[in-house]
């Protein structure tokens, strides 16, 4: 799936939700709730499942796994019922 198309979903979840572009890692996006970070996800395309050889490098050499769909579904809805009580809230934004 496209993660433009993904991004539509988030949306249609939750109108504070967003992808944003990863200014220090070229590949990688940022899923965003009101502009904070929930997790990370490849740019162009994400995958419905965890697959052990989609691969990103970061700018030292390492490499990490991306993120599946169902991964980052499982973050942001954890965010999202955090974000419903004054102390996940708080939690979630340092506060």
């Amino acid at each position: 799936m496209k993660t433009s198309d993904f991004e539509i979903e988030l949306k249609a979840m939750h109108p504070d939700l967003s992808v944003v572009p990863n200014p220090n890692n070229p590949g990688l996006s940022n899923i965003k709730y009101n502009g904070k970070d929930i997790c990370p996800i490849p740019s162009d395309t994400i995958k419905d499942e965890p697959d052990p050889f989609y691969m990103f490098t970061f700018a030292n050499g390492m490499t990490g796994r991306h993120k599946s769909k169902s991964e980052a579904m499982a973050q942001v809805n954890h965010v999202l019922n955090l974000v419903k009580t004054d102390e996940g809230r708080d939690l979630f934004f340092d506060k």
